[in-house]
């Protein structure tokens, strides 16, 4: 077995010339040795990359949203049968604080279909949005605000109000400026509301 031990002097001061090498070996052998930096092997497989421009570093958006549009928002959030997935959320502009909420949110879902969406940014300033779903006909399980930001179905916004009656449910969610939001609405079986 070969045993071989490569050190290079470099520090300043020593009595011995840079480059040179120590090999000690068990056998005798016909070696050569290359001062570092200089082998011949034109593979580059020691080659590292450490340009770090082109990487991306954001991680993949695990489910997209839909844009929410420049547009001013309604007051009424009525959305058209299919915005039943994040990816499919009913885009309804931009809601410029609490006095610019919806009044009325509304869908109707196809049969075995539980969740509605619906996406938004918010304007230039910080504020709480309040949301209310209401139909005296639907059993709501929840809403939940998650954030959206780059387009992305993101985490979960607690609200810091919430109220669920027999048929209604009323929250407020704290909300930054200048930020997209996705609203998801639960409606256990689907119908309108």
């Amino acid at each position: 077995m070969r045993r071989f031990l490569i050190a290079t002097l470099l520090m300043t001061g020593c009595n011995s010339d840079s480059g040179s090498a120590v090999i000690d070996s068990d056998e005798t052998e016909d070696t050569q040795t290359t001062p570092p930096g200089d082998d011949d092997d034109d593979d580059d497989d020691d080659v590292v990359d450490t340009d770090d421009t082109d990487t991306d570093t954001t991680p993949p958006c695990a489910q997209e949203v839909t844009d929410p549009g420049n547009a001013a928002s309604p007051s009424d959030w009525t959305a058209p049968t299919g915005n039943i997935s994040p990816e499919r959320a009913y885009p309804v502009g931009v809601v410029n604080g609490a006095g610019n909420a919806p009044t009325y949110i509304g869908t109707v879902l196809p049969n075995n279909e539980d969740n509605a969406y619906w996406v938004f940014k918010t304007g230039p300033s910080d504020f709480g949005i309040p949301l209310r779903v209401q139909n005296a006909a639907r059993d709501f399980e929840s809403m939940h605000l998650h954030d959206g930001e780059d387009l992305c179905f993101g985490a979960e916004i607690p609200p810091t109000e919430e109220d669920i009656g027999a048929w209604y449910i009323e929250s407020r969610f704290p909300v930054e400026a200048d930020h997209v939001y996705v609203l998801e609405v639960r409606v256990p079986g689907g119908g309108f509301f």
